[in-house]
């Protein structure tokens, strides 16, 4: 690729990363013209070269956006002036390894103050020369060479954003494990407050069935063979099997936590004894 076609390619390049031309001074940036009439640009000829960009001046032009790194290929670039404008961007590094940049005396003008660049200021080639470099007005700027003057950029706290990633998964894992130890705890101290019912104390004619019998006779207490609600509990429909004959039986079962529940459980087996005509199963 030709150094010419080069440096158009790199100013359309930075046409593109400004978001906004309120004084339309980019219009005249188009292929109906050659690059170096453009608004702004000026351009030299050197040796059997043909017309390279060696200015650049697009100052006071309110122009937002970020300052593409392309800007790096304008390699005969000598002057550049983009001070008064809202880039809001890093400065491209790139811009130090301008070759005619890092020449003291080949390098006349670097002027990128009164923008809103932030982050670190390269430390490399043309950043060298703060004699030259202008870069006031950016309030967030840190490093750079001691000329310059500039506050130290901090380091990331915390290291990586893999590490702090660990932290928080290792921070969370021991909310969670927090949060499990609570609920154990909750759950033993429920159990203890549970308050057993010997079996003594319930009527001898009453029919004892067990746990596993009666969760398979209600199809593990299906909501689809609930009866009903009560205040202490909750009564499902159930078929229990006696030598191969099938009985529809009411299982109700009782919320041992509710006050008055153990009472009201000994009540229903004392009344399913003095009943005949329908037979209880108690659990």
């Amino acid at each position: 690729m030709g150094g010419n076609e080069t440096d158009r390619l790199a100013l359309l390049a930075i046409k593109a990363q400004i978001k906004l031309d309120p004084y339309n001074v980019l219009s005249s940036w188009n292929e109906s013209i050659h690059f170096c009439s453009w608004h702004g640009v000026s351009c030299g000829q050197h040796h059997r070269q043909r017309q390279r960009v060696t200015k650049l001046n697009m100052q006071s032009q309110n122009l937002p956006g970020s300052l593409s790194p392309n800007i790096g290929n304008l390699s005969f670039l000598r002057e550049l002036e983009l001070q008064n404008n809202s880039f809001s961007s890093k400065i491209p590094p790139e811009i130090g390894n301008l070759r005619r940049l890092q020449s003291v005396v080949l390098l006349k003008k670097l002027d990128l103050s009164f923008n809103e660049f932030w982050g670190a200021v390269p430390t490399s080639g043309a950043f060298k020369n703060a004699s030259v470099i202008l870069i006031t007005g950016n309030a967030m700027l840190c490093g750079g060479i001691a000329n310059l003057q500039l506050p130290k950029c901090e380091s990331p706290k915390g290291g990586s954003s893999r590490s702090l990633i660990i932290r928080l998964v290792l921070s969370g894992l021991a909310l969670l494990g927090i949060a499990m130890e609570c609920y154990y705890f909750f759950l033993c101290s429920s159990r203890k407050k549970r308050k057993e019912i010997p079996l003594s104390t319930l009527p001898n004619s009453v029919v004892r069935v067990s746990y596993a019998t009666l969760l398979k006779a209600t199809d593990e207490f299906s909501s689809a063979n609930g009866i009903g609600a009560g205040s202490f509990g909750s009564v499902y429909r159930g078929v229990l099997y006696d030598d191969g004959k099938a009985q529809l039986v009411a299982v109700k079962v009782f919320n041992l936590l509710r006050h008055g529940a153990s009472k009201s459980f000994i009540s229903e087996c004392e009344r399913g004894t003095q009943s005949r005509e329908k037979t209880r199963h108690c659990h």
